[in-house]
């Protein structure tokens, strides 16, 4: 702790005037997918150990396309498939067939194509798997590809192969397999707005969908690394004109692979893991100190001579309550122990000093931001009380996620694997030595 004082006064130092810096530790990122090991679309991976994946849906043409022809040599792309609809230049058209580096369009062209000029992929087909679900905002599809929220699903409105009409995804479940080796994926999708017809196609957009990552724990010690917020960077390698969104989905399980719920966005924060009571040592005292008891691996709160004892933690980036969390208080005295999110009430329980431990539940609010916690004890001056891990009512043990990106030149954007930030403090990170030597941001969570 003293190191840190002396960073503090350090940073200050150098400071304005006008300004006043604080430090706040916290642990070094963790990688929660090192490999990439699960499945891309429409893009490629860069790189073994961290990788990045970036788009692949463009190839080009080997000879010219003059106009009313319509069948031509193309560099082989394996994502190109039959009914697949591409651009080349301004035209569009829809491919009839494949064979080998010929590709045969529906329609010809309409004016002249040169050899090399880019031919990009903008759309594969789906299969509608009921014409009722025309002009409904849930349907059942059938695919070739993974499907995820953030994606596009397009409607055929018209004769001319970019005669298309847009409704986005925002929900997916995943139906299981079809059987059929074309379209071999079910899924049911919630969708932005109706579709327009029973022609559908699924915008070729690159995206990545991870198998099941097992949570990350502090290196070399076992320990949970607490709440913490998921993060990928990724966005554009270069100033473009496109404007690329990106959406980032992930989903979290128990230890027996049972769906719990999902958070969605960068700097998402994943609370129902089990928090290490040596992270209250990084909070705020206000009154009162605090302590660890290595013994009985227990944060000690001392009362001052008033008999209070006050600490409290800002949270960046906030988060919402995901399940009740439980603790057990030790105290040496009889009185009252309170938990406070932000400006709500207070959670009030009662100490019986020496009565032994005591089973405490928090609930954080779910419908709010959390930005701010206080823990508030009333009783005699002097005492003690020892304060558990908190362990969540359903624990996050696993994750899978989908990371979307509307981008579509090769080189103008990327893509990295998942990683978490963890939102507290720890004695283990101050005493963790990497082999790496590496301590590029440690001690801070990024944004």
């Amino acid at each position: 702790m003293q190191a840190l004082k002396q960073i503090s006064k350090l940073a200050n130092s150098i400071s304005p005037i006008w300004a006043q810096t604080e430090i706040e530790p916290r642990g070094t990122q963790l990688i929660v997918d090192p490999l990439m090991k699960g499945t891309l679309r429409f893009s490629r991976k860069l790189g073994t150990t961290l990788p990045i994946f970036v788009p692949q849906k463009q190839t080009a043409l080997i000879e010219k396309l003059p106009p009313s022809t319509r069948r031509v040599r193309v560099i082989p792309l394996d994502w190109l498939s039959v009914r697949s609809i591409v651009s080349i230049g301004k035209e569009y058209f829809q491919i009839e067939d494949i064979t080998g580096e010929y590709v045969q369009f529906y329609s010809n062209a309409v004016t002249n194509h040169d050899a090399e000029e880019t031919v990009t992929l903008r759309a594969v087909p789906l299969v509608l798997l009921s014409t009722q679900a025309v002009r409904t905002t849930i349907v059942q599809v059938r695919t070739k590809y993974f499907i995820a929220p953030g994606d596009e699903v397009l409607s055929k409105t018209g004769i001319p192969a970019n005669a298309l009409s847009g409704s986005q995804v925002q929900e997916v479940e995943f139906l299981g397999t079809s059987g059929f080796n074309e379209y071999p994926y079910n899924y049911q999708l919630t969708l932005s707005k109706p579709l327009l017809s029973d022609e559908i196609y699924l915008t070729a957009n690159p995206a990545y969908e991870s198998k099941y990552c097992v949570l990350p724990t502090i290196p070399w010690t076992g320990t949970s690394m607490g709440m913490f917020a998921v993060d990928i960077l990724s966005g554009e390698l270069t100033e473009t004109d496109d404007n690329i969104s990106e959406t980032l989905n992930i989903e979290v399980f128990d230890y027996l692979d049972n769906y719990l719920f999902s958070v969605a966005g960068k700097n998402s924060v994943i609370s129902a893991v089990v928090t290490d009571s040596k992270s209250l040592l990084f909070w705020n005292p206000i009154a009162g100190t605090m302590s660890y008891d290595l013994d009985s691996n227990r944060a000690i709160a001392k009362l001052d001579e008033y008999g209070h004892f006050i600490i409290n933690n800002k949270f960046n980036p906030p988060f919402r309550g995901q399940c009740s969390l439980r603790m057990t208080v030790d105290s040496t005295t009889s009185g009252l122990i309170r938990f406070k999110f932000n400006e709500s009430t207070y959670q009030d329980f009662a100490l019986s000093g020496g009565a032994g431990p005591q089973y405490v539940i928090i609930t954080p609010p779910t419908d709010t931001d959390i930005t701010e916690m206080r823990i508030v004890i009333r009783g005699s001056a002097g005492e003690t009380v020892k304060i558990s891990n908190w362990n969540p009512s359903v624990r996050v043990s696993k994750i899978k996620y989908t990371m979307v990106g509307t981008a579509t030149k090769s080189n103008f954007w990327a893509s990295s694997s998942l990683f978490a930030k963890p939102c507290f403090g720890n004695l283990d990170w101050l005493a963790l030595r990497l082999d790496t030597g590496d301590y590029l941001n440690r001690g801070k969570l990024l944004l």
